[in-house]
């Protein structure tokens, strides 16, 4: 018999799936105790665990002080302005919600003019796998400020970046800890750790 096994990021997820297995998933069962947890379900057997996974706060924050006079920080700070700075790092990938981000932030311009002079959005995504259809659509949907290349970062004026390369962990910590807000939105990705070293920058 073949045994899968499901990794989830906290006890309390794991906890939930095997409730639900318990109560909900019809003629199982669900051998609670030490992790992994052996579950029998619709002629399967499943071994289940929490595998929690982090940053290390404290490199993170090292590395935002060593890459903050890089040359590209320093192009995003000289064409910010006054402006406040939107951010979202990701991978080019059609679970991070690209092209759904990019329509809302254009939504909020069209519908608040006062944002127009007093937002910018920055989206920064290495490509990935871009012999696949979804990726390169994500990439035609992409609509964002051409100003002339400056080093390895875009010069842009405001509306919205994209940028399709990989960054040093040092110039990323930097970028993170010059945005005011770090935008983290996803629709089907099980685990996203932006959000902590968007914090621990």
């Amino acid at each position: 018999m073949c045994v899968r096994s499901a990794g989830f990021q906290t006890a309390p997820d794991l906890r939930a799936f095997c409730d639900y297995i318990d109560t909900e998933a019809g003629d199982t069962l669900a051998q609670h105790g030490d992790e992994p947890v052996d579950i029998r379900a619709f002629g399967q057997t499943l071994k289940a665990a929490a595998y929690p996974i982090g940053v290390y706060p404290d490199e993170i924050s090292a590395l935002a002080k060593d890459g903050e006079s890089g040359r590209d920080v320093e192009i995003v700070k000289a064409t910010l302005h006054h402006r406040k700075l939107v951010m979202s790092v990701d991978r080019l990938d059609y679970s991070k919600e690209l092209v759904e981000r990019f329509r809302a932030f254009e939504r909020l311009i069209e519908h608040d003019a006062t944002q127009r002079n007093n937002v910018s959005f920055l989206q920064i995504a290495p490509p990935t796998r871009s012999d696949v259809d979804a990726y390169r659509d994500i990439r035609l949907h992409w609509r964002w400020n051409r100003g002339a290349s400056t080093g390895g970062m875009r010069s842009w004026t405001g509306r919205r970046s994209a940028i399709h390369r990989q960054y040093e962990r040092s110039v990323l910590a930097a970028l993170f800890r010059e945005v005011h807000v770090g935008l983290v939105t996803l629709l089907r990705d099980v685990m996203n750790l932006v959000a902590k070293e968007y914090v621990s920058a």
